[in-house]
């Protein structure tokens, strides 16, 4: 076999055989076909195989029939007749009719049986619901019989060859070619061999053979495709008149809808188009005049002010109108009507600055007669500020007030005019005059956190057993703050003076005692060498703010330049020696106690710098034995106990005398120093230490 290839459009045909007591029915290819094989599809062939069906070559076309082989065997009809078949008019050189595949020699009586069997199956397959099916398995049974028994095997075998090629789809390409080319060497070796000894009843069988090919080749392509290649001829040209007749009035309805639209849209906007905003889809000119004109009568502005205040602005008070300028008429002219199906898919968007107009003298003039620029409406609004509530400092919130900037509302309403709004917010677009400074003002809360903490602070100052309280109620004075920067000041020379205030309260350096006696008697005791407390007024006032600063709370000794050794009995305190260099008398007390009294002899009163002088001091050591030096006895004098505590004045034993007390002193005093008995010295000696306070008064 040649190869193979799909079957083009078929024509139905009648041929038949004078040997045979039946006609045989088949389907050729049209004259214009030159291929050589069918390729069936998947599904036909796999029927093909079920039901054991065969393919068997195509009948030859009148182009095969043209072909010099054919010719040389065959001798030429010179004729210019019809078919007596179909009636076609033929060539003087056809042997086959080109049209319906009938040869042209045929006896009439075969055409007229031929044309009665072909009459009687047409009447059958409009009458029976068999149609096609029913002639194509008559037809089958018919050529089965009449099939030569060499014919069939041939067919055998070609549909066994078709069966391996169609279980191995994809073999290789070059096995492939080489196959194919060696089946059509074959076939065209085999048609030169056979051909020129064929007789005329022999090309007769050959031509039943291909048509009996071509009836199952017809049944394989109506499985195929049912709806173009298996139908019948005539089915195909109702379905042509049909579909001919459908496309024909959708033309028509599409023509008839766009001429509508044509018209329709003559006047009238296309679908999708906005002017200033407005849909006017649709609409005529005149309709989208009356449009604006309806809406600007009835347009108004709700103005919301705060405590849920709404106002009204009508077009009256705003002098609001429409002036058309023929604008609307120019975007209409824009628009072509023969165009209109561009609108389904497409917006228009047209934007004009005359169609409404106002007065801006009277939109400014009702604005200003609006209710809440009214003087009795009208909250001032306030900053937020710090104030001082009892002992701490706090902020008052600003208040908002409802004060409006005229020109801001103006503006406001001007541009909801322009852009056709009816609602507008004061508060949302920030017409009103705000407070410049709000609660939440960082500079502002720093300012109050630190004047709260150096109000917290709480000192309580310890001299003695007298107590000094440093807190906010003596701090307030000394602070303040700057009330646009809230920058913090502290007031260090208020400070500087309450320490000097302390100072001079609770200093005893070089100040005047008031001592009781050992009889109960109150002295005056000036001078001395520097005993006493005396604050560091400088380091005080440092040490201090930065506690202030901090916000502390706890109790605080001063820092002193010069302490003594207590705060009681006149800084002396409960040990100490005192000196009554009147009466001529010392005492030592030791915890409160008095452990030692003894007479005396202090510096002589006649001679001028002898004298024994007055005051508050502090032991400076103690030294046993010493040899004293002075005025007279430049030698020195040995002295077994030597406790000095002003300059070279100092107490020690005097062996060399033998009275003390009494009047001794005025005129056979001491150089200066105080002069014991050995005994009581030594007594004093070892109780003392050094810096034990030593008061010295005369009375």
């Amino acid at each position: 076999m040649g190869e193979t290839t799909k079957g083009k459009k078929t024509d139905e045909i009648f041929l038949n055989d004078p040997e045979t007591e039946k006609d045989q029915e088949t389907f050729l290819d049209d004259a214009d076909t030159t291929e050589d094989k069918v390729i069936l599809s998947e599904e036909n062939k796999e029927e093909n195989r079920e039901e054991n069906e065969v393919n068997l070559e195509e009948p030859p076309t009148y182009d095969d029939i043209a072909n010099e082989e054919w010719k040389e065997n065959t001798e030429e009809i010179k004729r210019n007749v019809t078919c007596a078949n179909c009636g076609e008019i033929l060539r003087e050189t056809d042997r086959f009719c080109p049209f319906c595949g009938m040869k042209c020699n045929t006896a009439p009586e075969d055409l007229t049986a031929a044309a009665e069997e072909k009459e009687q199956h047409q009447n059958a397959e409009q009458n029976s619901e068999e149609g096609w099916e029913g002639r194509q398995e008559k037809l089958e049974t018919q050529a089965e019989s009449e099939i030569p028994h060499i014919c069939a095997e041939e067919i055998q075998e070609s549909v066994r060859k078709e069966e391996e090629h169609l279980e191995n789809p994809q073999p290789d390409t070059k096995e492939k070619a080489e196959e194919q080319e060696i089946q059509t060497q074959e076939y065209t070796v085999d048609t030169e061999q056979q051909e020129p000894h064929y007789t005329e009843e022999e090309r007769r069988q050959q031509v039943l053979r291909m048509a009996q090919q071509d009836v199952n080749y017809g049944a394989q392509l109506e499985n195929f495709d049912e709806k173009e290649e298996g139908k019948p001829k005539k089915k195909r040209k109702v379905w042509k008149i049909v579909l001919g007749t459908v496309a024909s009035l959708a033309v028509l309805t599409v023509a008839g809808v766009y001429a509508a639209g044509v018209y329709h849209f003559q006047d009238r906007f296309f679908l999708n188009t906005r002017i200033n905003g407005i849909d006017v889809s649709e609409n005529t000119v005149e309709e989208f005049n009356n449009h604006i004109g309806n809406e600007i009568a009835t347009y108004q502005i709700a103005v919301k002010e705060r405590g849920d205040v709404t106002e009204y602005l009508t077009s009256a008070d705003l002098g609001y109108g429409y002036t058309p300028k023929g604008e609307a008429e120019q975007a209409k002219d824009l628009q072509n009507p023969f165009l209109w199906p561009e609108c389904l898919n497409t917006t228009y968007l047209y934007t004009f600055d005359t169609l409404t107009s106002y007065s801006q003298e009277s939109l400014e003039q009702s604005v200003k007669n609006m209710a809440c620029f009214k003087e009795e409406n009208v909250v001032q609004p306030k900053d937020a500020y710090i104030t001082k509530n009892g002992e701490t400092y706090e902020i008052v919130s600003e208040v908002e007030g409802n004060l409006l900037n005229e020109e801001a509302v103006i503006v406001a309403v001007k541009n909801a005019v322009e852009t056709g709004a009816e609602e507008i917010s004061l508060e949302e677009l920030g017409c009103y005059v705000e407070p410049t400074r709000r609660q939440d003002d960082a500079a502002m809360n720093s300012a109050v956190q630190q004047l709260n903490q150096y109000l917290s602070t709480e000192i309580e100052y310890i001299f003695g057993s007298n107590r000094e309280v440093l807190d906010g109620s003596i701090i307030k004075d000394w602070i303040s703050f700057d009330e646009t920067t809230f920058e913090v000041y502290f007031d260090d020379e208020k400070l500087a003076a309450y320490v000097a205030e302390l100072a001079e309260k609770y200093d005893t350096y070089n100040k005047d005692r008031h001592f009781t006696t050992n009889d109960g008697s109150v002295v005056t005791v000036s001078g001395g060498s520097g005993y006493g407390w005396k604050i560091d007024q400088a380091a005080e006032v440092a040490e201090v703010k930065q506690w202030i600063t901090q916000g502390t709370q706890n109790i605080r000794y001063a820092v002193f330049e010069q302490e003594a050794v207590s705060w009681e009995n006149c800084d002396l305190g409960d040990s100490y020696i005192e000196i009554d260099l009147t009466r001529q008398h010392v005492w030592l007390y030791i915890d409160g106690k008095e452990l030692v009294s003894t007479d005396c002899v202090s510096g002589d009163m006649t001679i001028e710098g002898r004298m024994t002088p007055a005051g508050t001091y502090t032991l400076y050591y103690l030294e046993s034995p010493s040899i004293l030096k002075g005025e007279g006895y430049e030698d020195g004098v040995e002295v077994q106990y030597w406790m000095p505590f002003n300059g070279g004045v100092g107490l020690h034993d005097a062996s060399w005398r033998t009275d003390f007390g009494g009047q001794i002193y005025i005129s056979n005093g001491s150089h200066g120093c105080v002069n014991l008995p050995s005994d009581k010295a030594k007594m004093i000696y070892d109780n003392i230490y050094p810096g034990i306070p030593i008061i010295c008064y005369y009375r």
